[in-house]
């Protein structure tokens, strides 16, 4: 089911564009491609293996089921990959990215990011400015760490500072 504004819409796959205000989507159990205007936007992608962009303005992304590639844009962003093998990438403000299960990829772009894993081999790219990564579970050999400058931590709770 999709929601924008006040219209809503329900088919196997869509491409979804959202207003210049500030939506509501979410995505049906197809896979789906979810572009966010201007406006602080709420994007789910549902489930199936979803692309979504936020662009302007701070907006939250959810990945929901599948592998999903998840993007930010301008603003602060909170971004959750949830269940699957995500990509999530920051824009260009100070971000908070959540990959969840599954083996993700994590880039933190622009700003001072905070990356978190979750269970599974993730890999983890701090981009420009000052980020911290959380990843609980470096035992699953998913300490690739591009461009982060320092690694903290045990099995038990890990942080990278770059």
């Amino acid at each position: 089911m999709l929601q924008t504004d006040n219209q809503s819409a329900s088919t196997d796959e869509n491409v979804i564009t959202g207003s210049f205000g500030d939506d509501r989507i979410r995505g049906t159990i197809g896979s789906d491609i979810i572009i966010g205007l201007s406006g602080s936007d709420t994007i789910s992608g549902g489930g199936g293996d979803d692309k979504v962009q936020g662009n302007e303005d701070s907006d939250k992304l959810y990945g929901d089921e599948g592998d999903d590639i998840l993007q930010g844009g301008l603003g602060s962003d909170q971004i959750f990959g949830g269940p699957g093998n995500d990509v999530l990438v920051g824009g260009l403000d100070d971000d908070y990215l959540v990959g969840g299960d599954g083996n993700d990829k994590i880039y933190g772009s622009e700003g001072d990011d905070i990356l978190i894993g979750g269970p599974g081999a993730d890999y983890f790219d701090c981009g420009e400015g000052t980020d911290v990564v959380i990843d609980f579970n470096i035992s699953e050999n998913d300490d690739n760490a591009g461009n982060c400058e320092e690694i903290i931590g045990t099995d038990t709770g890990t942080m990278l500072v770059g």
